[in-house]
């Protein structure tokens, strides 16, 4: 999750979103589970060399992550969804590393208890 509440330091996330084609990225790595480079480029029907520009953009601030694999004799980058959520906060600064998110896969633990001193959780 993308937790924002200083719009100043969101300004590179604004920019992000500010374009049709990296909305359009976006879009199409929500119906996949990621995609390649090369089929990204020849989807968007733009060159390799404009869609790593838009690429570099959404990975600047968490959006989309990019990974090197090896395929074959060679490596190609695929781009995949960074975050799923972002929450645009414009009141509430007191959260602000009050919160902590976790995440945890099936089966790699054990036990876990969650004590608050508000009854919550």
């Amino acid at each position: 999750m993308i937790y924002v509440n200083d719009l100043e330091k969101a300004r590179v996330l604004f920019e992000a979103l500010s374009s049709t084609t990296r909305i359009k990225i976006l879009e199409l790595l929500m119906q996949t589970k990621g995609m390649n480079m090369d089929t990204l480029a020849k989807t968007l029907e733009v060159t390799n060399g404009a869609l790593t520009a838009q690429i570099k953009k959404l990975s600047e601030c968490g959006l989309v992550k990019v990974k090197l694999q090896t395929v074959g004799h060679g490596t190609q980058k695929f781009c995949s969804l960074g975050e799923s959520k972002v929450v645009i906060d414009l009141l509430d600064k007191t959260l602000l590393g009050r919160y902590e998110q976790l995440e945890l896969n099936i089966g790699l633990y054990s036990n876990c208890k969650i004590n608050s001193t508000c009854g919550l959780c």
